[in-house]
């Protein structure tokens, strides 16, 4: 399956983001200003959610009494050009009512 997504250039190192959805979302890369996430941020939060979107349907079908979920996600770049991700810890919290490990 084929995704296509659009990224659009808004003057003052703003960005729109169109996703495949059709939803649209801001991106600033101008770290002073803070008026929306930077690319790098929606990447992290990205991660973050695939991994819970897959994790938490595993929970219900477990049946596990979950009371709280949240996944917390770091990131590590390179030092050179370009600054990719080299590794992410993804680090999965989930509190509950006799949660099996």
């Amino acid at each position: 399956m084929s995704y296509k997504a659009t990224v659009r250039y808004a003057g003052d190192d703003l960005f729109v983001g169109i996703a495949p959805s059709g939803n649209a979302f801001a991106m600033d890369g101008n770290s002073e200003r803070k008026s929306a996430p930077t690319p790098l941020e929606h990447l992290l939060v990205a991660v973050a959610g695939c991994t819970a979107f897959d994790v938490q349907p595993i929970l219900q079908k477990k049946r596990q009494d979950v009371t709280e979920y949240r996944v917390e996600i770091t990131g590590e770049r390179r030092e050179e050009m370009p600054r990719a991700f080299v590794k992410f810890h993804i680090k999965h919290i989930v509190c509950g009512r006799n949660i099996s490990e």
